[in-house]
């Protein structure tokens, strides 16, 4: 009995134990096989996870990379905006916030947010805790593939000293000769999974007594490591979902960026090159806007763009995407435009939304916006060609008064060729010293003696023969060429009259508003006036209204000093402009020249006869000079003796002529 008790004893103890090892056998082998496809799972979500983040990262600086292709900025330029771009790149993973890295080819770290201390510098010996060089590694994956590498190392964990094997994604930036990335550690919870399951097994081998309460801790921990996991896959779309706003959306307005609009483009134009389909393209400036920015700052600025942004955002349909480019441009696509009047149509109503004022700290601003238009695929089939088109339009509004529209037509792209040759030529002419002056004699009637002359440029072009400076003097204003070119007028003008000083004649030479402007515009003339040890009286300088326009307290200031040292000052083309007894009265000018229109009306008993006869006498009572300009005919020159000016110039007597015809003449 005993025996067979024990038997029967030792047969339970044999089966339990049995069970008991395929409950302690089936788990550990289940939870290894889990663990090896965790691990699996994590290592490539982690790969997935670094390299969407750096392409999404790369995705928001690529239009600088463009800008740079495109030759819009310099390497440097580009390599600048973009480290200021990555530096705010931030998201978060399992050890808090992250950062993407930036260094160049050469080794230098350029973004290293955790180790603010090595930007700047040279890193290409860094090694990791096995002696493999990190930097170094990192640059030949991004040479070697710049569309995306992967790089592991060991290295330490954040705020800790223990070291973990880092995964590392880069892409490379060849055009500035660069790299960006992220990196992410392999320590996550499949380890800690494997070291409980390695102690779960142990416990069920040494004690079936625990088999209940290690599967319970099992469990627990299973679902505390899938909480985890749900947790972080969660934050990793929380970050991507941050990150896709920051590359497509703008921070200030909200609006959908240049990156957004130009990829909605792009699908939109391609789909019609194969499709037959019509749309339109709305470049907005806002007119004037630096203005504000001037006066109130750039934050009163900003809360200004976000106001128009609500406005714009009224037009807001399926078929409408609205997008700011940047500064005070905005860009409109409309996909349902099935004609230019209805593209016309919604100009109106861009417009319209400007007709109320915008209330910005209580202050009240009416503004007005500059409109181009283009029509795809009537003004262009890609849409780097319908970009430039409704950029030139948007000029064209603007140079036809703003707060307006123009739609495209291809006659702009040849006016800015035109404009972009002259341009060129110009800048050659300055080079090859293809300007030279002529004179024009300033005659007192009474005497018949030349009194004065005045330089007049002319641009003697190998191309174009003799071009008059009403062709190319605004021009070369608005691309900076006027200084250089005014000072060579000075110093030629100058020396000219060195020549006539002895004959007591003045010689006069025309002053652009911009070189008046200049800070060392002053001390330019005084100084030619000096080293040509011209006297008082042999000079003047000729300046128009438009000058007027600036602060009077500078202009007075700026004249005053060039007439204490001698330099006669001439006002020309008096009564055109911004004519006002104020500046007879303030400013100190010497002598003021009746603009041509005047003078060729005064053969008729009308208003300008009156208007001239007036000028004169005014001018004459509060001790001003006066010359007519343009005079042409004997009656002209009749009814001015008349009026008592008897200085003249104009084709009567002579026409602008070369200094060997001029010195003859006088």
């Amino acid at each position: 009995m005993k025996n067979k008790l024990k038997r029967h004893t030792w047969a339970w103890i044999m089966v339990f134990a049995a069970y008991s090892l395929i409950v302690v056998l089936f788990p550990l082998i289940f939870s290894q096989d889990i663990a090896k496809d965790f691990k699996h799972h994590m290592e490539q979500q982690r790969q997935n996870s670094v390299s969407r983040i750096v392409h999404l990262a790369y995705n928001t600086i690529e239009p600088f990379v463009v800008q740079f292709r495109n030759g819009e900025i310099t390497r440097d330029e580009a390599k600048s905006k973009i480290v200021n771009f990555v530096k705010e790149m931030t998201y978060n993973d399992e050890f808090g916030l992250n950062y993407i890295f930036m260094s160049s080819y050469d080794g230098t770290m350029l973004v290293q947010p955790y180790e603010r201390e090595k930007e700047g510098t040279n890193q290409w010996l860094l090694k990791d805790a096995k002696g493999k060089y990190i930097i170094q590694s990192l640059v030949n994956a991004a040479i070697t593939n710049p569309k995306g590498s992967f790089v592991t190392y060991a290295y330490y964990l954040p705020n800790q000293s223990s070291i973990e094997e880092k995964l590392s994604f880069v892409i490379g930036i060849p055009e500035i000769q660069a790299y960006i990335g992220t990196g992410m550690y392999v320590e996550s919870p499949y380890r800690m999974l494997e070291a409980i399951l390695k102690k779960q097994g142990i416990g069920y081998l040494t004690m079936t007594i625990f088999i209940l309460a290690s599967f319970l801790l099992y469990a627990w921990l299973l679902r505390n490591s899938n909480y985890r996991l749900q947790k972080e896959m969660q934050e990793r779309k929380q970050d991507i979902e941050k990150i896709h706003r920051l590359a497509y959306y703008d921070k200030l307005t909200s609006l959908p960026n240049r990156t957004y609009i130009i990829s909605e483009l792009q699908e939109r134009v391609s789909k019609c090159n194969v499709f037959p389909c019509v749309g339109s393209i709305f470049f907005v400036d806002i007119d004037n806007f630096n203005r504000i920015n001037d006066t109130h700052g750039h934050s009163f600025g900003d809360k200004m763009l976000i106001e128009i942004a609500k406005r714009l955002n009224v037009l807001s349909s399926p078929n409408l995407i609205l997008s700011r480019l940047g500064g005070d441009e905005f860009l409109i696509h409309s996909s349902d435009i099935a004609e230019k009047e209805d593209a016309i149509e919604l100009g109106d109503k861009i417009l319209s939304l400007f007709k109320e004022a915008i209330i910005v700290n209580n202050l009240s601003f009416y503004i007005t916006c500059s409109i181009g238009i283009a029509v795809y695929p009537f003004d262009g089939k890609t849409v780097e060609e319908l970009l430039k088109h409704a950029d030139l339009a948007m000029y064209k509004a603007k140079s036809n008064g703003k707060g307006n529209y123009v739609l495209y037509d291809s006659n702009m792209l040849e006016q800015l060729e035109q404009r972009t040759d002259l341009e060129k030529r110009l800048r050659d002419a300055h080079r090859n010293h293809e300007f030279l002056l002529y004179y024009q004699p300033q005659i007192n009637t009474e005497n018949g003696q030349v009194v004065g002359v005045e330089a007049l440029i002319r641009w003697n072009s190998k191309s174009h023969g003799l071009v008059l400076p009403k062709k190319f003097i605004t021009v070369a204003e608005e691309i900076g060429l006027i200084n250089e070119i005014g000072k060579w007028v000075i110093e030629s003008s100058f020396a000219f009259a060195k020549r006539l000083m002895h004959k007591k004649i003045c010689v006069s030479c025309n002053v652009s508003p911009v070189q008046l402007r200049q800070s060392n515009f002053v001390n330019d003339v005084i100084e030619a006036f000096n080293r040509f040890e011209l006297k008082k009286g042999s000079v003047a300088l000729e300046i128009t209204e438009s000058c007027l326009m600036e602060p009077l307290g500078d202009i007075y200031e700026k004249l005053a000093e060039l007439k204490k040292h001698g330099i006669m000052i001439y006002l020309d083309d008096f009564g055109t402009g911004y004519s006002s007894l104020n500046y007879m009265k303030s400013l100190p000018i010497d002598v003021l020249k009746i603009d041509k229109s005047f003078v060729d009306n005064t053969v008729s008993d009308g208003v300008d006869r009156r208007i001239v006869k007036t000028i004169v006498s005014l001018a004459q009572e509060i001790g001003l000079k006066v010359i007519a300009e343009g005079v042409e005919a004997e009656e002209q020159q009749t009814y001015l003796n008349f009026c008592g000016c008897s200085t003249m110039q104009g084709y009567l007597f002579s026409k602008p002529i070369s200094e060997s015809e001029i010195l003859k003449l006088i």
